[in-house]
């Protein structure tokens, strides 16, 4: 299986495509047939267990998924931080349960996101608040009770919304979480797990990319890590993703926003509510996410009439490897005007001036 990837990476001058297809196919391709066989496998050792790809990180591995196991049943599951999030707050009686429910808040840098975070979107009340306790907020006054009063004044607000998009919530997830599910997500601390083992019956398993330790004493038990997993010293070093998780997330993000929340439509059923796409990828990320799918139909070509086992992690990711340590002039100017959306929406090279680079060649 190794050999066959490195031939077809090795090969591949001799396709018709586009410079970001040919990303696509030698550095994204690779690692899809891999994980895709991995995860695979996982499901399969278990027997009775339901296989969810989770929105957005899931989606491009969803398609190589149907690519390569046409037969097997799985479903693209709509969910994201926000959207499992805000619903927990619910059940919050001060500020401190906001930080313990939603510890990702403290990243916010002003209130309108932290708004958004605690699931208001209303206007008025931002102005109002901005108007009291600034447009700006600091990690500091987040974490020191420095906003207790401000939550005192919008409680009410928070629990009536995270009580109606609880209940949508409920109403979206639970079929499909009701027994054992194997979760698919990018990484990198499992939090989208943590949530969602919260609020639905089922047991969860979740396979990831990657597992980054976390800063806290919570530990996923039950998920595993494809190309890193801090639990097992894995050949790859960790500082991969903290140095460029912005090129990967964006690699694997899919054609559509992220989900807001749920809502009940006219026929009973309910459905995802979803934000508008934050960068301006699309049409790159289409022409590598083509590249990518090429390489897999081309992996299962080559490997139709031939009993060649599974792609190793470490061949699977050695691509993406390169591209992130030692990238080409080409795919610097290729990628670099590309985004990434994180607290904010930021280019994922950052080019200085003219003068700059005069001053220091």
């Amino acid at each position: 299986a190794d050999t066959i990837v490195c031939g077809l990476v090795r090969n591949q001058g001799f396709r018709e495509s586009s410079p970001l297809s040919e990303i696509g196919y030698s550095c994204l391709g690779p690692l899809l047939v891999g994980m895709c066989q991995w995860i695979h496998h996982k499901v399969k050792k278990v027997g009775k267990a339901s296989l969810r790809f989770l929105s957005r990180d899931g989606y491009i591995l969803s398609r190589a998924y149907s690519l390569m196991y046409p037969n097997q049943e799985y479903k693209y599951s709509y969910v994201s931080r926000r959207s499992l999030t805000v619903p927990l707050l619910a059940d919050v009686q001060c500020f401190a349960d906001v930080l313990e429910a939603i510890p990702y808040v403290k990243r916010v840098e002003d209130m309108s996101s932290f708004l958004t975070k605690l699931g208001i979107d209303d206007d008025s009340i931002r102005k109002k608040m901005e108007k009291k306790y600034g447009a700006y907020l600091t990690r500091k006054d987040i974490s020191d009770g420095s906003y207790d009063s401000l939550f005192d004044e919008i409680k009410k607000t928070v629990w009536n919304n995270a009580i109606e998009e609880r209940r949508c919530m409920q109403g979206y997830l639970m079929d499909d979480y009701s027994d054992v599910v194997f979760t698919v997500d990018l990484g990198w601390y499992g939090s989208i797990q943590k949530c969602l083992e919260k609020v639905v019956s089922g047991r969860i398993h979740g396979l990831y990319l990657g597992l980054l330790k976390h800063d806290s004493d919570y530990c996923l038990e039950n998920a595993d890590g494809y190309v890193y997993d801090y639990r097992k010293g894995d050949v790859f070093d960790s500082s991969l993703v903290f140095s460029f998780n912005g090129l990967i997330e964006t690699f694997f993000s899919a054609p559509h926003g992220s989900v807001k929340r749920y809502v009940k439509v006219n026929n009973g059923s309910y459905e995802p509510e979803f934000a508008e796409i934050e960068s301006n990828n699309q049409e790159a990320l289409c022409e590598i996410h083509a590249g990518a799918l090429d390489f897999v139909k081309d992996y299962l070509k080559a490997s139709a009439n031939m009993p060649c086992g599974t792609v190793s992690p470490v061949t699977a990711y050695s691509n993406m490897e390169r591209l992130l340590t030692e990238p080409t002039a080409r795919e610097v100017v290729l990628l670099g005007n590309m985004s990434f959306y994180d607290a904010s929406i930021d280019p994922l090279v950052c080019f200085d001036s003219v003068s700059k680079y005069l001053a220091h060649p």
